[in-house]
């Protein structure tokens, strides 16, 4: 039995802005069915969110419920499953958290103010923002 296919926001390794929500396949030669599964979220080794063990076989659009995301910053995700027969099975994928400033209405790009209070574009390219230097 396999974990596979994990996904955040229905994205391979995405860049987060809000709370996410997360899916896995499990794949296994045998008829199975999942009962239950355990998430746990981590940024630079802290925990930031452990779902505890949660009796269900749902596997899609499971909802985040952990502290609020810090801008640039990388997480990892980690799942274990409980299958009917007993096996268990665990994978683990990874995010980046994206900055919290507004998005500004041109598309691909966010306002961020300057140490001085003015406001400076950075274009996002790719899904992914890169900081430029002000």
């Amino acid at each position: 039995m396999e974990l596979t296919r994990l996904k955040v926001n229905s994205q391979y390794r995405p860049c987060v802005d809000e709370a996410p929500y997360f899916s896995w396949v499990i794949t296994s030669e045998k008829n199975i069915m999942q009962t239950s599964y355990h998430i746990t979220v981590t940024s630079l080794g802290e925990v930031v969110w452990d779902s505890g063990v949660v009796e269900s076989d749902k596997s899609t659009f499971v909802e985040y419920n952990g502290k609020p995301f810090k801008s640039l910053s990388d997480y990892s995700w980690t799942v274990e499953v409980t299958v009917n027969n007993g096996e268990k099975a665990a994978a683990s994928s990874s995010f980046d958290g994206i900055y919290e400033e507004r998005m500004d209405s041109r598309v691909g790009e966010i306002s961020v103010p300057d140490e001085k209070g003015k406001t400076r574009n950075r274009r996002a390219e790719s899904g992914r923002i890169f900081p430029q230097r002000i």
